[in-house]
């Protein structure tokens, strides 16, 4: 998959990136937030789809509207990924 390689010093989270950086071990994050998802599964009921495939199917669309969701560290530089795809949802 296609990268660009990410200029630190141009970068609005560079200082982000130098403490994170300088951390010792493992950095995880988890985010969570209540969504109503009712109409999701009524339109999935309508249509006879899966709600756990069109669920991924839309947070991997909304995770790609997002610059720091394709974003990573390879051999310690910052990379952005065009796209990241779902390998259960098809294009």
């Amino acid at each position: 998959m296609a990268y660009k390689k990410i200029n630190i010093n141009a970068w609005t989270r560079r200082s982000h990136f130098a403490f994170f950086k300088s951390s010792q071990g493992s950095v995880r994050l988890s985010l969570t937030q209540p969504l109503d998802v009712t109409p999701l599964v009524s339109f999935c009921r309508q249509h006879s789809l899966s709600f756990y495939y069109s669920l991924i199917f839309l947070v991997t669309q909304t995770a790609n509207d997002i610059s720091g969701f394709k974003q990573r560290i390879e051999n310690g530089i910052p990379i952005e990924h065009p796209a990241f795809y779902c390998s259960q949802c098809r294009r």
